[in-house]
């Protein structure tokens, strides 16, 4: 007994110790005479001893029974140990005649117990917080989603059910590039935890955007068996960026436009507008150059010191009157440089208002147009004396304007051109197909070229080229014609030469209905001398459905339209063998009616087929080099880039048009020197393949790259291992004391002790949002970081010691304080830890700025709950109670016959209150779900 983990004591009816085993003074801390002057309430803890008390009692009550009891038991040193007791009651044994206490000290026991249950507290308090604030999902190895959270739902607009054994391409946005999702794969299937913001697509189709968190879990081999990714939603941030973005956009070509335009801009105060008029506040470089003055001789000046002798006074006045009226005008006036000397200047004037509507100040854009004045004087001398013709038609058919040369060459006056219609000048024969080109190419926006046969006033026939562009907003069509009738003579003579060197020709005769084939076209068809064509039989020829709809629909508008065409197609000949042609067709036009269609046959069955291969194979290498999925560029033995393609314009920031054609160490003066500039002059020297990383300090990147070099310079495959370096040097660098959840936490989070209020850690969340560096944090306290007024409560709060009053989580909304002075409002959540030996408590902070209304209304609402759970707890008491003290004597009936009726109407009564309270407590609950 002496050794035993177990004491043992016997107890007679009055609980007095008649024995106690050798080992009791062991576990209980006393010895034996010095226990016989200590009573049990001096010796069990003060909220045990009711429970100890009563359990002895109970045990005395029931002769032969067994009961056991766990309380705290004071030693000698004062300090309490946890007991546990069975008691058994053997008083009526005549050979024990006692009550058997067996006891044992299970402190170690309940210590345990109490670090598993704070383990488990803080385990739950960390899920709780994340479900709270963060955006959680798990997937299995394969990427089946098991489990999402509430966040999840909302964000995503997609009910649990319909997400649980999907993978998140049900949320795919398609706005990440494949490689971005492989890095993913790749950096968490290996176990390395990922980081990064991803654009995800909801139910409605609407986007949002997650700073994601995808933490492996990781079995004994070392495989991931599961993950978990926790994010937080900045689809705010992000569309606040881009909104910012493209204002920047637009605010720099706005910058760059006034600075680098050519025209003169000034910005002068609305008023005075009598003298000495408004002052310049803002010109730009182009006024300077314009006008000789600088910033320094023009500001808090007049625009009027610019005016002279010649400056028109009627446009003066006019504009005079608009910023009277605070109206924009344009006027054209000639001003004054610093040097005398005159230029004229188009001068355009707006006012500029205020978000009120008041007029502030005037915008001037000023161009010089003293060159224009010269170009139209010497445009009039050149439209005089030129040789060729120049004149403007109008959509009306009538020349509105016209040279001397034109006169000279067709043989009619002036008045004489002007007076006619066009169609008068122009060959019978070339009218209706010169009208119809003319309405087919005036609709365009480029210039064209058309040329016709005109008849002068004597009789002769003489051919034009024009030039014309579009008719213009005024109606006019500007054109110039050259007199080419020598050329056309030598094109004839030309024909002739290209017929004798055996291309063949063909004639579609309408009116009767008959084709005709040249030999070197029965030729390149491979059919007998003797053939007789017809359209059906020529139609016959196209190889391809396509080629034959092609011919058949150019006929017909050489037919209806009288246009021309020029065609590449492909036959199949009388032998059976495919064959590219090239088929020309000019219409033939009599009395505004097309007769006949004519043009040339011409083999070009080698040319398209070498142009074809060579094509295919350009477009497969292409394909080839464009499909990989690293950036790839090649470069000659003298450096220079002969290709480029599409990823490593994305990966290194330069186009085609930047590096191909030139000298690679040219486009990257920065990397000669360099690890990479010397990795590829040694592979280009050794003629042996070399692969490494480089960091490229520019672009601030890490490259994985393979060089290979060839009898024609080098090839270089690389890729962007920047987020995997990052990974590998963030994994390495995190203490291993600390909570990954922590560390990677989206949400801003922290640990401060309960003594000092001193931080103790900070995760990257927090500096990012506060502002501060994490040796600023582990300098402050928590009061630091907010307001004046909020210190007070701040400090009565953590001044809470008893666990009743403080539980062991804690959460709120706070107004905090960053380093800039912003103030926002964060949803605190906290738990106790012991971090590294101190109290502590760690914190999870939300911005919930936005929700803090929202949040109040809930609070307001809560109130009132609250007093409809005091009237349940208290005042429905009262008329409970008495029902409950009725009840058993209705139901002795027979001892209380005589009180039965006045029973029966405090019953009633009691009922009758109890319902009443009820009532209240409906109308309450119900006014405030209404609010």
């Amino acid at each position: 007994m002496e050794s035993s983990y177990e004491g043992l004591s016997l107890l007679n009816e009055a609980f007095e110790v008649i024995y106690r085993s050798p080992s009791a003074e062991r576990i209980l801390g006393w010895e034996s005479a010095e226990l016989l002057n200590l009573s049990i309430s001096d010796l069990i803890h003060y909220e045990d001893l009711d429970f100890v008390n009563k359990s002895f009692e109970d045990i005395l009550l029931l002769p032969g029974s067994s009961k056991s009891c766990v309380f705290r038991f004071k030693q000698k040193d004062e300090k309490y140990i946890w007991m546990e007791c069975f008691l058994t009651n053997m008083l009526d044994d005549p050979d024990v005649k006692a009550i058997v206490c067996r006891y044992k000290d299970i402190t170690e026991k309940k210590d345990a117990a109490k670090m598993l249950l704070q383990a488990s507290n803080e385990l739950y308090a960390y899920k709780y917080a994340l479900d709270e604030s963060a955006i959680v999902a798990v997937t299995d190895e394969k990427g089946i989603i098991r489990h999402v959270n509430d966040n999840f739902c909302r964000i995503s607009q997609y009910e649990r059910n319909e997400l649980i054994g999907k993978d998140h391409r049900i949320i795919n946005s398609s706005f990440h590039a494949k490689e971005f999702i492989e890095n993913l794969w790749a950096t968490i299937s290996s176990g390395l935890i990922w980081k990064g913001e991803i654009k995800n697509r909801a139910k409605d189709g609407s986007f949002y955007w997650v700073d994601t968190s995808i933490i492996p879990f990781l079995d004994d081999f070392g495989l991931p068996y599961k993950y978990v990714a926790i994010g937080s939603d900045i689809t705010n941030r992000k569309q606040a960026e881009e909104k910012s973005r493209l204002e920047n956009i637009r605010l720099r070509l706005l910058e760059s436009v006034v600075t680098h335009t050519n025209d003169a801009i000034l910005i002068t105060e609305a008023e005075p507008q009598n003298e000495p008029g408004p002052r310049i506040i803002y010109l730009n470089d182009a006024f300077t150059k314009m006008t000789g003055y600088s910033s320094e001789e023009v500001l808090g000046k007049s625009p009027r010191f610019l005016q002279g002798p010649k400056t028109d006074r009627n446009e003066l006045n006019r504009l005079e009157l608009a910023l009277r009226n605070w109206l924009p005008c344009e006027i054209t006036v000639i001003n004054y440089k610093k040097n005398g000397e005159e230029f004229c200047i188009n001068l355009t004037v707006t006012p500029v208002a205020d978000e009120a509507g008041w007029y502030t100040h005037w915008i001037s854009v000023g161009r010089d147009i003293s060159e224009r004045k010269i170009l139209e004087q010497e445009f009039n001398q050149i439209f005089n004396l030129a040789p060729d013709i120049i004149c403007t038609v109008g959509l009306d058919g009538y020349f509105k304007k016209v040279n001397p040369a034109m006169s000279d060459i067709l043989e009619y006056s002036k008045e004489e051109l002007l007076s006619r219609p066009i169609s008068k000048f122009i060959h019978p024969e070339d009218q209706l197909r010169i009208m119809a080109e003319l309405q087919i190419k005036n609709r365009g926006a480029e210039s064209f070229y058309f040329e016709n046969r005109c008849v002068t006033k004597s009789g002769q026939v003489k051919w034009l080229g024009w030039t014309a562009t579009p008719a213009s907003k005024e109606g006019l069509i500007f054109t110039v014609a050259k007199n080419i009738t020598d050329k056309k003579q030598l094109e004839d003579l030309l024909d002739k030469v290209t017929r004798m060197a055996g291309i063949g020709g063909w004639a579609f005769d309408l009116v009767k209905g008959t084709l005709y084939w040249s030999a070197v076209t029965k030729e390149i068809h491979e059919v007998a001398p003797d053939f007789e064509p017809d359209i059906q039989k020529a139609l016959h020829f196209y190889n391809e459905e396509s080629d034959k709809t092609s011919i058949t629909e150019h006929l017909a508008l050489a037919v209806d339209m009288g246009a021309s065409f020029d065609l590449e197609l492909q036959i199949l000949t009388a032998t059976q063998r495919v064959r590219w042609v090239r088929i020309t067709g000019e219409p033939e036009i009599e009395n505004n009616k097309c007769v006949r269609i004519s043009g040339s046959f011409q083999d070009i069955d080698v040319r398209k087929k070498a142009e074809i291969v060579a094509r295919e194979a350009l477009l497969e290498k292409n394909l080839i080099l464009e499909s990989i999925g690293d950036a790839f560029f090649a470069v000659d033995k003298n450096w220079i880039v002969n290709y480029w393609n599409n990823k490593a314009e994305k990966v290194l920031h330069k186009t085609r048009e930047e590096t191909s054609g030139f000298n690679l160490w040219e486009v990257f003066a920065d990397a000669v020197g360099s690890k990479t500039y010397e990795k590829y002059h040694q592979a280009v020297k050794t003629n042996r393949a070399i692969h490494f990383e480089d960091y490229y300090p520019p672009l601030k990147k890490w490259y994985d790259i393979s060089a290979y070099p060839s009898s024609n310079g080098l090839s270089v495959y690389f890729k962007d291992v920047t987020e995997r370096k990052k990974s590998s040097t963030a994994l390495a660098e995190s203490e291993k004391n600390y909570s990954t959840l922590f560390h990677l936490s989206p949400l801003p989070m922290w640990v401060f002790s309960i003594e000092t209020l001193a931080f103790l850690d900070v995760n990257d969340a927090a500096i990012k949002t506060y502002g501060y560096s994490h040796e600023e944090f582990l300098n402050m306290t928590i009061m630091d970081i907010r307001k004046e007024e909020d210190i007070r409560k701040l400090k009565h709060v953590l001044s809470m010691k008893n666990t009743s009053q403080h539980s062991l989580s804690h959460q709120g909304i706070f107004t905090h304080k960053k380093k800039n002075g912003e103030l926002i409002q964060v949803n605190i959540q906290s738990n106790l830890i012991r971090y590294k030996g101190i109290y502590s408590k760690i914190i999870i902070a939300n911005d919930m700025t936005e929700s803090y209304n929202y949040i109040t209304k809930i609070e307001q609402q809560n109130i009132k709950f609250r007093e409809i759970a005091w009237i349940q707890s208290h005042i429905v008491r009262a008329p409970l109670a008495r029902i409950m003290s009725i009840v058993p004597m209705l139901q002795n009936w027979e001892t209380f016959a005589e009180e039965r009726e006045t029973l029966l109407d405090y019953l009633l009564h009691a009922s009758n209150e109890l319902d009443q309270v009820i009532k209240t407590i409906s109308d309450k609950t119900r006014l405030a779900q209404d609010d």
